[in-house]
């Protein structure tokens, strides 16, 4: 690679007119995956060059027609330098226009291979139709003129969008065509060819072959040094490996990919590397190492002014610092994405941020827009967007179950599930499955409810998904108390405290500039002090939350025992046909009065009738608010957190979300006026 720039280099500095510009347009496309900058500004010379020509005198058919040629070749070359530097909203212009000239003057090959770059935008842009048609369109060009060399890269191409339209039999063939066209194809072609085919392989759950695919196609982009290939590569293997298994080393890639992106000048790139890090270090519980690296995806997107970059990076830290307990610095992450959301185009990023909003700040949206947001969306969607469509469903059943639309929200999310049917989404297919499964025992169908969980449950574990499995255990608890079946409740309760400690010990762990690097640390000394003093009481609620949690987990196990003693007995008693033993009788009695004893509070009645007291008159001075509601005014009155409210009425902390929107609703609250200040006001 080095050798051809300098190659082109040369051919630029001493050539003019048309040699000049098919020179710079060559370097362009070879400094496109090693030195971003220079290869914009190369391309954007080449294409200027070539209008200044095409704008001269005329100088006979011929030579005008090679004119307009070298134009597409550096039309063509800008179109790559935009995609590289992922400006997809730019790459339409110079390519549409370079298509329509390489057609014009019949020069095939060229425009074969702008094509396959069309088909792979539309692709991007969740366009399968459009870009199923530019794949038909190609191969039949390459039928006619027995272009042979393109086969597999459009045969690959054609497998990716058969599996975006979910029509997987397609795929396959379409994949086994590549294969067997693969050994015409030129070398330089097949770290692209084999990178679609392990796209296609890992969407299929075939995650061994897609990491064997993608080894190769890396082998082969490092020897002919194409630096943009690479990187996509490197993305693709780091997240067949976190999805194989998370203990895995999934970090390795993406910190050459960060090295790689920074090197080249490509700094949307480096974003895009620390924001996947950042994912998959938040996925396995490493929420240190999660903040660090959204932080600084979030500077690289201001220096980029990419507005929709940092709506996506404010959401994803918001979500941290919540699950941390940080509610203060969570809130105001999400505050900043909830107004980024404001007018931007639907899409993966914005469709992440409402998903989390929803479920941690609800208050921040205006939910009736939000649900007509997302219907008029998906009516308009491309029906075959699967994994897209299936994402906006589970937000929108979201957005209703809030607004206590409950059957509408059990459509939106069996359609989900039902779209994601056939897909080996392990993830996706959790969190709709337990999103149904909650809904469905909220409807008053438990043992449905139930079933469906277990089955989230599964699928969960299958993906290393532990924040998703301790929002289950909440849930099967929660339905078994339902059904009266308290063992299975106890054995529930039991293994979300344990999930619950790992938490809690991250949540000591997280330092101060942990808390710090996303909050600009340039502040004045007083902003610092604010957020020291807020660590400290973080630390020291962590702490108290710890030592509780083993208490808890501790007398957990005691009850445990002593209701299973019960039941064994009571078990004896009925296998029994004669008169009831007296003694064993009493026994039981004993132990009921025992586990009574345990499960009592301490007595402190004043207490208890200042709590009743308030709940009673916050109820008259509102009666639109419920019983259930009312306990929870008065928590959050306390000043108690929704983690501890949750625990205090042995509910999930989404339920204490949910109950904060109804209230803030039924009070008339503004936007930004916070509940507690008014509930401490007020009552």
């Amino acid at each position: 690679m080095k050798s051809e720039i300098d190659k082109y280099r040369k051919q630029a500095s001493y050539s003019r007119g048309v040699r000049k510009v098919s020179a710079l347009a060559s370097l362009a496309r070879a400094l496109a995956g090693v030195k971003l900058d220079e290869a914009s500004e190369t391309a954007h010379r080449a294409v200027s060059l070539a209008r200044k020509l095409l704008g001269g005198p005329e100088t006979g058919k011929q030579a005008k027609a090679q004119y307009y040629l070298v134009l597409a070749k550096a039309l063509y070359a800008q179109a790559i330098c935009f995609r590289a530097s992922l400006k997809y909203a730019e790459v339409e212009a110079p390519l549409l226009e370079a298509l329509h000239l390489w057609e014009r003057h019949e020069a095939w090959d060229e425009m074969i291979s702008a094509l396959i770059l069309q088909i792979e935008i539309l692709r991007e842009r969740q366009d399968s139709t459009g870009a199923l048609a530019k794949n038909q369109l190609a191969l039949e060009m390459c039928n006619q003129l027995t272009l042979r060399k393109f086969y597999a890269e459009l045969y690959a191409e054609e497998a990716v969008t058969r599996v975006m339209r979910d029509e997987h039999e397609l795929a396959d063939a379409a994949i086994g065509n590549a294969l067997s066209q693969l050994r015409y194809s030129l070398e330089q072609q097949r770290p692209s060819i084999l990178a679609h085919i392990s796209s296609v392989l890992h969407t299929l759950g075939k995650t061994k072959e897609a990491l064997q695919s993608v080894e190769q196609a890396i082998d082969f982009a490092r020897r002919f040094d194409d630096t943009y290939l690479l990187l996509r590569l490197l993305f693709d293997y780091s997240a067949y490996t976190f999805a194989s298994d998370p203990r895995q080393d999934y970090a390795t890639p993406l910190v050459e990919a960060i090295e790689l992106a920074r090197t080249t000048g490509n700094r949307a790139q480096e974003s895009y590397a620390h924001e996947m890090y950042g994912v998959y270090a938040m996925r396995s519980g490493e929420y240190d190492r999660a903040i660090r690296e959204f932080s600084q995806a979030r500077e690289l997107n201001r220096e980029l002014g990419r507005p929709q970059e940092k709506m996506r990076i404010a959401a994803w830290l918001g979500l941290v610092y919540m699950e941390l307990g940080a509610e203060e610095i969570g809130k105001s992450d999400l505050k900043e994405a909830a107004g980024l959301l404001q007018y931007r185009p639907l899409g993966e990023g914005s469709t992440t941020a409402y998903g989390i909003i929803l479920e941690y700040a609800p208050e921040l949206l205006d939910m009736e827009k939000v649900v007509a947001f997302f219907r008029r969306s998906i009516a308009e969607s491309d029906a075959k967007n699967v994994d897209a469509l299936a994402t906006q469903e589970l937000v929108l059943g979201n957005a209703l179950e809030l607004q206590d639309l409950l059957e509408d929200a059990r459509l939106a999310y069996r359609s989900a599930l039902h779209r994601l049917r056939h897909l080996h989404h392990a993830r996706l297919r959790a969190h709709a499955t337990l999103a149904l499964g909650s809904i469905e025992s909220r409807m008053g169908r438990p043992d449905k409810g139930r079933e469906l969980l277990l089955e989230a449950l599964e699928l969960a574990a299958s993906c290393h998904e532990w924040q998703t499995t301790r929002k289950i255990y909440a849930e099967l608890a929660a339905v078994a108390e339902g059904l009266e079946d308290f063992r299975e409740a106890l054995r529930y309760r039991k293994l979300l405290h344990a999930n619950e400690r790992e938490i809690v010990l991250r949540q000591a762990n997280v330092s101060v500039e942990q808390l710090l690097v996303a909050e600009n640390v340039g502040q004045l000394q007083d902003g610092y002090e604010q957020k020291r003093a807020r660590h400290r009481e973080l630390r020291k609620e962590a702490e108290a939350l710890q030592q509780s949690d083993t208490i808890h987990a501790l007398r957990t196990d005691e009850d445990n025992t002593l209701v299973l003693r019960i039941l064994h007995q009571i078990d004896e008693l009925t296998m029994q046909t004669g008169a009831f033993d007296q003694a064993q009788m009493q026994a039981i009695i004993t132990d009921i009065d025992l586990f009574i004893a345990k499960s009592e509070p301490p007595d402190d009645n004043r207490k208890d009738r200042e709590t009743a007291n308030a709940i009673e008159a916050l109820q008259q001075r509102y009666p639109e608010l419920t019983a259930t509601e009312c306990r929870v005014c008065f928590a959050i009155r306390e000043g108690n957190s929704n983690r501890s409210i949750a625990e205090l009425l042995n509910v999930s902390l989404r339920a204490i979300e949910t109950y904060r929107y109804r209230i803030r609703k039924k009070l008339d609250l503004a936007k930004g006026q916070d509940l507690g200040e008014f509930l401490l006001l007020h009552t």
